[in-house]
């Protein structure tokens, strides 16, 4: 290869990797500004139309700062209708939530349900951890 041709070979730009990295960012800065919930599984039992569910005291302030309930595929508004005092049983502290529900379950019927509390985005959850 002479001189001449080296000096003649074009520059490619590297707008594969421009793209990709702008891709990227977008999907990095949507992503730590979505939103979430925190989650806490447990069981409750209906009672009079009303949902009970004993939850302990470590995790009183899911139920109070809760805003959604999922009972099985289903999701609703939490309605709190009364909180028990501090309950003791098998070592564990608990209380005796009760709460409204707008459809019809069968009377003594046990359901897993779902409690999402604290909804935050994932850089502030994310800045909690580090």
């Amino acid at each position: 290869m002479s001189v001449d041709r080296l000096l003649r070979i074009k520059y490619k730009k590297p707008i594969n990797i421009v793209i990709v990295v702008i891709v990227i960012f977008i999907i990095v800065t949507l992503l730590l500004n979505k939103k979430i919930y925190d989650v806490y599984n447990t069981y409750g039992v209906i009672s009079n139309n009303n949902l009970i569910v004993n939850i302990p005291i470590n995790y009183s302030d899911t139920i109070v700062n809760g805003t959604k309930i999922k009972i099985e595929n289903d999701y609703y508004d939490l309605n709190i209708i009364s909180i028990s005092n501090l309950l003791v049983g098998e070592g564990i502290n608990y209380q005796e939530v009760r709460l409204k529900i707008d459809d019809e379950y069968q009377e003594n019927m046990i359901l897993k349900i779902t409690i999402y509390y604290n909804k935050e985005k994932v850089l502030k959850k994310l800045m909690k951890l580090i």
